[in-house]
Formats: C-alpha cells, sequence, structure tokens
C-alpha cells in the first residue's frame, strides 16, 4: 500500500511540475493520509543524497578521539526553550540535555539567517571576514571547515540536512564522508522525523553497530529545520485553542504575511496564532532530537560523545513596535540569541555560563577538545568556550545586510546596535532589559562612544581578512531551486 502510495504521489507530482502546482498539491493532501507520503517524495525529489566521499586518510592524529555530534536547529530563539526560562513545556528533551550540559545563556549568533550563520560555526571565522553578509554564497574552497579537520585526523564524518542554504550547492558538505540532504524540500516539507532516522542509520553504518571504535571516531551533523516557516501546528504538540482567522501561515503566503505583520494588519488572534505554531514547531522538533538522543544512548555513545546543540539564528514574531515577522533584516535578540549548550563525555561539567560567547567559537572548541595537532594549538586554545575565564572573555558580534547595514556588539551587559544607514545606534541593558524595549543611548554615550569604537576596530579587522580574498562566488541555482526560495521567503 505505501509503495502503490508512492507511485501515485510521485506521478502526481510529475504532472503538477510547476512549484505552485506542488503547493496546490500540497494543500489538497494535507492531514490525509497521503501526506507523509507527500513529503517523503517531495523530499526526495527537492533534495539529493550525494554518493559517498573517498573514506578519510588520516594525516594526523588527535590526542582525544572523541565522537562528536553537532545538532543544529534553524530558526530557534533562545527564550522559547525551557532551560533557558520559557514558561510553555516546548522542549523537554533538550532540556534533560541542558542538565547534564555546559549551558551558554548568552551564545549570539554571527548573523540573522542560515547561511553566513552556518559559515561561522564551521569555518570558525565571521562571516564577514569572508565576504558573506548580504547574499548568499558558496563557502571558499580554500577555507578550512570542521569537518574537513576532523576528516584529516580520523573522524568518520556523516552530515544529515534539511535546508538548502547548508547544502552541496553552498559548499558545506566539505569533508564529510557521508551525506544526505534529501530532506532540504523548502517550507511544505516537514522533517524532523526523516533527519532523526537518517542520522541514527549513519551511526549504525559507520560504527557497523559497535560502538566505541576509537581508531575512527564518529563526527555526525544533524540539522533540524522544522520551526522555519511554515509554522505548522502539529496534532501531536498543540498550544492553541484553535484559529479560524483569514491570516494563517500556510502555503506559498510567508511575504504576505510579512507584508501584512509590517502593515499593522494582523490582528492578536492571528499573531498568537503564529506563536503558537512556531511553539508546536520546536516541541515536535524537540521530540525528534528526543529520539536521537535515545539512539546514541542505545547504541552506548551518549556517555562517550561530545555533543553540542545550537541554534543558527532566531525568528521575529511581531513582537517589537516594528512588527517584523521572519529573519535576517535585523540583528535584535529574538534574531541573534541562540541555544547553545555542550555535553562533554561522561557530564564531566556541568554548568551555566552567563556572559556572552560567539557561535564562530564552536570550531576551536570543538578542535580544541579534541586535541587536533595543528588546529588546536594557539587561537583554537584562547578561543575554546571550555577555557574561558575572566581574561579571556570576549564581545560577540552580529550583522546583516539584508533590508539595510546593521551591526551588533554584545559586551558584557551591554549590547549596541549599529544603523548605518540611519546613522543612529541604539544600546540596551540586557541584565535588565533582555526584550531590547528601553534604548538607553541618551543615558550612556560613554558606553555608546566605546561599544561603537568597538564595532569600528572589528570592522577594520574583518577587512584586512578579506584583503586579497577573492570574491565568494554565487551558486548557480535551478528554477527549481529559486521556487523553493520564494517559498521560504527568501526570494521575492
Amino acid at each position: 500500500m505505501l509503495a502503490m502510495a508512492a507511485l501515485v504521489a510521485a506521478a502526481l507530482l510529475a504532472v503538477l511540475a510547476s512549484g505552485s502546482g506542488r503547493a496546490r498539491l500540497g494543500e489538497w493532501v494535507q492531514g490525509s493520509p497521503l501526506d507523509a507520503v507527500f513529503r517523503m517524495v517531495l523530499g526526495d525529489l527537492r533534495g539529493r543524497m550525494r554518493d559517498s566521499a573517498p573514506v578519510c586518510s588520516p594525516t594526523v592524529r588527535a590526542s582525544r578521539p572523541t565522537p562528536v555530534i553537532l545538532i543544529a536547529i534553524d530558526t530557534i530563539r533562545a527564550d522559547r526553550l525551557g532551560f533557558l526560562g520559557y514558561e510553555r513545556d516546548v522542549s523537554p528533551r533538550i532540556d534533560e540535555l541542558a542538565r547534564e550540559s555546559i549551558v551558554y545563556r548568552r551564545a549570539i549568533s554571527a548573523a540573522p539567517w542560515t547561511t553566513p550563520a552556518f559559515v561561522g560555526i564551521f569555518t570558525g571565522s565571521h562571516p564577514g571576514a569572508l565576504g558573506f553578509e548580504g547574499e548568499a554564497l558558496v563557502l571558499p574552497g580554500d577555507v578550512p571547515v570542521l569537518a574537513d579537520a576532523l576528516c584529516e585526523a580520523g573522524w568518520q564524518t556523516a552530515g544529515v540536512v534539511s535546508h538548502s542554504y547548508v547544502g552541496i550547492k553552498y559548499g558545506f558538505d566539505r569533508g564529510f564522508e557521508h551525506w544526505d540532504e534529501r530532506n532540504a524540500g523548502g517550507h511544505l516539507h516537514v522533517s524532523s522525523e526523516s533527519i532523526t532516522s537518517l542520522a541514527l542509520d549513519f551511526v549504525d553504518e559507520v560504527t557497523d553497530g559497535t560502538p566505541g571504535d576509537s581508531e575512527r571516531p564518529l563526527f555526525l551533523f544533524a540539522h533540524y529545520f522544522d520551526p522555519h516557516y511554515d509554522y505548522r501546528e502539529h496534532a501531536t504538540h498543540r498550544f492553541s485553542s484553535g484559529y479560524s482567522g483569514p491570516h494563517q501561515s500556510q502555503n506559498d503566503n510567508f511575504n504576505q504575511l510579512v507584508k501584512l505583520a509590517y502593515d499593522g494588519e494582523l490582528d492578536a488572534a492571528a499573531i498568537q496564532h503564529l506563536h503558537d505554531s512556531y511553539d508546536s514547531e520546536i516541541a515536535y522538533t524537540d521530540a525528534e532530537i528526543g529520539r536521537l538522543i535515545d539512539g546514541l544512548k542505545e547504541r552506548g555513545l551518549y556517555d562517550e560523545s561530545l555533543i553540542v546543540l545550537l541554534g543558527d539564528h532566531g525568528e521575529m514574531l511581531v513582537e517589537r513596535p516594528e512588527r517584523l515577522l521572519g529573519h535576517g533584516m535585523a540583528v535584535y535578540q529574538p534574531l541573534v540569541h541562540v541555544p547553545l549548550l555542550i555535553k562533554l563525555p561522561g557530564s564531566e561539567r556541568v554548568e551555566r555560563v552567563d556572559g556572552p560567547v560567539s557561535t564562530v567559537d564552536v570550531m576551536p572548541t570543538i578542535l580544541d577538545f579534541v586535541g587536533h595537532p595543528e588546529r588546536a594549538s594557539g587561537e583554537a586554545a584562547r578561543r575554546s568556550l571550555l577555557r574561558l575565564d575572566q581574561a579571556n572573555r570576549r564581545p560577540a558580534f552580529a550583522q546583516t545586510r539584508r533590508d539595510g547595514i546593521r551591526d551588533t556588539v554584545v559586551d558584557g551587559n551591554w549590547k549596541l546596535i549599529r544603523d548605518t544607514v540611519r546613522n543612529r545606534s541604539e544600546l540596551y541593558d540586557l541584565d535588565r532589559d533582555e526584550t531590547e524595549s528601553n534604548d538607553v543611548a541618551w543615558r550612556y554615550p560613554e558606553v555608546v562612544a566605546r561599544l561603537e569604537a568597538r564595532l569600528e576596530s572589528w570592522h577594520e579587522e574583518l577587512a584586512r581578512h578579506r584583503e586579497g580574498r577573492p570574491d565568494a562566488a554565487a551558486p548557480e541555482l535551478s528554477e527549481e531551486e529559486i521556487e523553493q526560495l520564494r517559498g521560504l521567503g527568501y526570494v521575492e
């Protein structure tokens, strides 16, 4: 029956070759028995599973060959998780992991949208230093990346992703022996269950069912996408009392919703429905991450692994006076404050770090911990998030060039936002005003001047890094891929 349903769905997809046709088909089958099949087939047609790369040939030996599990959640706000203070019970499994981890309470993403955020995570360099500012570009082949570094030290590397912006066409598969992005199916595709299943399949494949292969430890990158638009309320994780109004998140209307929000046309009930649906997506993803954790425990890998869980960026949900919806356009906390926790083998350290840290320091932290002989000395050790003390605490920076030129620096309790186009700076005391409701730039001009100088020095540093580098190239996208990005709200 399932095979027949898949054939029927595939035939219908072939007939409805246009993106709008697929959207209509998705709407027709939504909630029916064909819904899951449609999404599976859609993922297979739109996504890709790259043939396995040659087995990594170790050229160096790390001093601590530990399994590394990197779990990334797309479009996840830090303030919507229980271990960071959210009152709704949307993240019980992540909260459980946090209780055995080092929790970084004020982690700042390098950028408020996917591609540059992951450039920072994978390279340890700020995306602005590599020319990633306003467009989704291809990761340059000469820039060292985390998977390459672990591959050359003998790790078995596997990646399972669910967004094309962190996929093959943008160069993020480099260094991975096994790579699967069939779940990069766009806004109609519900992917978390498949991501967990494929991730565990990879674990079984590379470990041959035997944990503790110290000669070739595992590096697994599992990327979850469902909190991203389309905000879908899952029957198993429902938080609303029901909403039947005209302004719902569904199918291809995200840019319309953004405009309605900006124009003040979404009423309180519609905005609450967006929040409820977003929370439902988080809860659904949390359950699947819990299933991944359970699978690691069953295979004897959980205790011995270094597990890093983080978000790439957050989401605006019409809570500010500017009535912003989506991401990429600003650097307020809902967009750049992301979850970050690190579980050490044996949970040997459980603590909370209150000061600001940057996700660009995740790569040097991992390489420092495993003792990579060529990449874990000097700068990596100084930047390791596991070695923080008063002497090496640093400010965290983020920037975006979408819909303007905006930068931010978070230094201790202070956060400065600089809008270059408007020639304006905002200042917030995050200890007293985490929601950035009270701009105190007028009250503390000396703090504004100090942080503006920090931003200027940082920009000079980025410029020095870019000197002599060729411009990063844009990928060649098919009409199909452009249509997918339009559905996600990235293309008008």
